[in-house]
């Protein structure tokens, strides 16, 4: 998804924290007939246009920070919310970093 704004401390365990917006409208699969209905139906972006992800907290990084061109396997627990709610979630993520910053990549 395009369309995310927020930031993201990456710090260990509970001491992670953070927000995202995220612009529903922006879901894109490659799939165009697939594309349309989750946003008209599962997300309703036309009337609900963004969700939010908060991050309660990220367990399993290294002892010392990531330098940049490296990568750490970790598991985030996190709380989506969109129009019908929330609900805790727990993912196998990949953090990795680079000069520019950081990516998140959920491995499930």
């Amino acid at each position: 998804m395009a369309g995310v704004t927020g930031e993201l401390d990456f710090a260990s365990g509970a001491d992670a924290s953070g927000e995202l917006t995220i612009d529903v409208g922006t879901w894109a699969s490659g799939d165009a007939g697939r594309d349309s209905n989750v946003r008209n139906y599962f997300f309703k972006a036309t009337e609900h246009t963004s969700a939010t992800f908060t991050l309660d907290s990220l367990e399993n990084l290294p002892e010392k920070p990531l330098l940049p061109g490296t990568e750490a396997m970790a598991v985030a627990t996190a709380t989506p919310t969109t129009y019908t709610g929330s609900a805790p979630v727990e993912a196998n993520i990949k953090l990795t970093r680079t000069d520019a910053g950081y990516t998140v990549q959920s491995t499930e």
